[in-house]
């Protein structure tokens, strides 16, 4: 409705009273200045949180996660049944459910769906490895099994697996990267499934089930991207849901900030040092959320100085004692973040295991370099005056400002560094698939809520599925037991398990768990039903805007 705002002039020793109409706030358009840019919108090989954002606001899932919980629920499988020994599931498809364009969602489609993630095998991104754990990309038709239009089997059968279930299963189908449904004869018109090839056109057009969906026109590469409201969203639309969701771009935060105090922005990406701008702002909410993101120094194993024997083990332990967590995290991350003890984050399965045995101990970590034989030389330097390159990615303010207070403690200790902060995420990534640096400043949002989606990429080897930081440490402890902790179908089993992977680690680390972040996501008050999910993030659809 339209506000009247009265104004008294006095003129001449009269009183006027002039109306004015203020601008009517368009509800149905919620408008999100997001940190960066979506990567793909091809959910079946897309691997970063920017995609992420967009397209489990486009994708629905098998299995989700209720609100602002961990807890998986049924989405587009209304239910499912597990046999006995563990390797075979049944999922029944929820009848009435339409795509986009009004076609029905058959168990069909989830097949297509999949087997396009096990054949294209995520040429760009390697988010297929979530599906070929388990499902065997070379014997697809052993793998899924559509038994009629609304049921289909999925069978654990990649030989990886030595016939022993993977426990995770089921939580490995919640991420819309890479498990998001989309329509099978959408798929096929439009370039169809090739061998290790991207789709170009599902890279920038949407077909799926869920509220919202875009196409390329919707997509200005380098500004902005627009979703629309699917009509047909089998949750409905009551007239109190947002419509429109616009993405705009920004990679400077500072014009992030700028738009969520100046009303530009409903909701906004802001970096946890920027937060008190913006908090103190009428208005304007930032509340701290719980996440399951956790961040780390990686240290690279193929450099000879750290290298996995006696004295790289010692220059390991060493650089894990001078880490300066707490300034970390109360200056760097502004406070939102807490010490993270090992792989596994709080709030996951198996935390309890962990306890903290990093804290920074600058005597420690010296006589630690002395130990290894890399005392001072008359210059007061180590390493006779290598320079480790420590390498963070600019777009993430809090990794790149932890970079830099490592840079000042390394100085202290008499190790020389070289800090590099690449410009973009892209930059950043190359240095990690490549290996050329010494510390790799970084962070995991989990793929899906089991602990084995954390210490499988962080401390198990390439041929076991996990080095995803390239760090070259193989550890044959946390190889034996985290491999065994995958198929344990006893909780009691699969923590015994994890001690083992956690005390390994700790004395023979490849990484400096250094905090897990909260997320403070920022909005304006006349944003109401808010709510941010640890693992889904945004979903606009249930803000209204008012």
């Amino acid at each position: 409705m339209a506000i009247l705002v009265i104004v008294v002039l006095i003129l001449s020793g009269l009183a006027y009273a002039v109306t004015r109409t203020a601008p009517k706030r368009d509800t149905s358009t919620i408008v999100y200045y997001m940190q960066s840019e979506p990567v793909t919108m091809d959910p079946s090989d897309a691997y970063d949180i920017w995609s992420y954002v967009a397209l489990q606001n486009t994708y629905d899932l098998l299995v989700g996660t209720y609100k602002d919980t961990t807890q998986l629920v049924p989405e587009l499988a209304t239910s499912w049944d597990k046999s006995p020994s563990g390797l075979n599931y049944t999922f029944h498809i929820r009848e009435g459910v339409k795509f986009a364009d009004g076609n029905n969602l058959t168990a069909y489609d989830v097949y297509a769906s999949f087997r396009k993630v096990l054949v294209e095998a995520s040429p760009e991104s390697g988010v297929a490895w979530i599906l070929s754990q388990t499902l065997d990309p070379n014997n697809i038709p052993e793998s899924l099994w559509v038994k009629d239009t609304y049921t289909i089997q999925m069978n654990e059968s990649n030989p990886s697996l030595g016939g022993k279930p993977y426990d995770a299963f089921i939580a490995s189908l919640a991420c819309v990267e890479p498990c998001g449904i989309m329509e099978a004869s959408w798929i096929d018109a439009h370039g169809g499934v090739q061998a290790n090839t991207p789709n170009s056109y599902i890279k920038e057009n949407t077909m799926g089930t869920a509220p919202y969906y875009m196409t390329s026109s919707d997509w200005i590469r380098g500004s902005q991207m627009t979703l629309h409201q699917n009509p047909y969203y089998w949750g409905g639309w009551n007239g109190t849901q947002p419509t429109t969701i616009v993405i705009k771009f920004t990679s400077d935060p500072t014009s992030r900030v700028e738009a969520i105090r100046s009303g530009a922005a409903d909701i906004a990406d802001v970096p946890l040092s920027m937060i008190s701008q913006v908090s103190n702002v009428s208005g304007v909410i930032a509340k701290a959320n719980d996440t399951v993101k956790t961040e780390m120094a990686t240290m690279n194993c193929t450099n000879p100085y750290m290298a996995d024997n006696t004295s790289g083990r010692l220059v390991r332990q060493a650089f894990s004692y001078a880490f300066d967590y707490n300034a970390t995290i109360s200056q760097d991350y502004a406070g939102f973040a807490t010490l993270l003890p090992g792989p596994i984050p709080a709030g996951m399965n198996f935390f309890n295991v962990e306890h903290q045995v990093y804290y920074q101990k600058l005597t420690k970590a010296a006589q630690l370099l002395d130990q290894a034989g890399y005392v001072k030389n008359a210059q007061g330097v180590r390493f006779g005056g290598y320079a480790f390159r420590i390498v963070a990615d600019g777009s993430q303010l809090e990794e790149t400002n932890a970079a830099r207070r490592l840079q000042t403690t390394l100085t202290s200790l008499g190790v020389e560094s070289n800090l590099i902060i690449e410009p973009s995420t892209d930059a950043w990534d190359s240095a990690r698939s490549s290996g050329t640096y010494d510390f790799l400043f970084c962070h995991w949002v989990l793929d899906y809520l089991d602990a084995d989606d954390y210490v499988t990429p962080m401390v198990m080897n390439a041929t076991n599925g996990g080095d995803y930081w390239h760090t070259g440490l193989n550890n044959l402890t946390d190889n034996i037991y985290g491999i065994k902790a995958r198929s344990e179908l006893s909780d009691s089993a699969r923590a015994n398990d994890y001690t083992q992977v956690f005390n390994a680690s700790i004395a023979n680390p490849n990484m400096i768990w250094f905090c897990q972040q909260e997320y403070v996501p920022v909005y304006q008050s006349y944003i109401k039903n808010f709510w941010f999910g640890p693992l889904s993030w945004y979903n606009f659809y249930y803000y209204q805007k008012t």
